[in-house]
């Protein structure tokens, strides 16, 4: 399931997507996605539920003492954040950790939200090429 915070109004979005894990040597695939949002920051909008899609096994949640002492959790996560680059169409990345389980449906997911934002274009961004569609 898609947590979502509202849906950003976008301008022809492009969604380009990176996933950690062994397609992305080097990290050369979410290095990308984080340059973009380096240069182009953007809002974070939704985030895939991570329960369905990981095994916490393989991908472990982060546990950190913040600023107050107090324990905090960093669960796994697939991201999407919205974009503006001017005089180009809008973005929309997402970025996450390739799933254990369940790629089908994840997949689903990813399509439905780009549907649900009218994208025009989809890359998807690998180690050694982008597949665009």
């Amino acid at each position: 399931m898609i947590e979502l915070e509202g849906l950003p109004s976008l301008d022809q979005p492009v969604l380009v997507a990176a996933f950690e894990g062994w397609n992305d040597a080097a990290e050369s695939a979410t290095g990308l996605v984080d340059h973009l949002l380096q240069h182009f920051p953007g809002e974070r909008f939704a985030d895939v539920d991570p329960e369905d899609y990981y095994d916490f096994q393989v991908n472990r949640p982060i546990i950190s003492v913040g600023d107050r002492g107090v324990r905090e959790i960093t669960w796994p996560a697939t991201s999407a954040y919205a974009t503006s680059i001017s005089g180009r169409p809008d973005l929309v990345v997402v970025r996450g950790i390739e799933p254990s389980m369940r790629w089908r449906s994840f997949i689903s997911e990813i399509i439905g939200l780009a549907f649900e934002l009218d994208v025009e274009r989809v890359i998807v961004a690998f180690s050694n090429e982008s597949h665009e569609s």
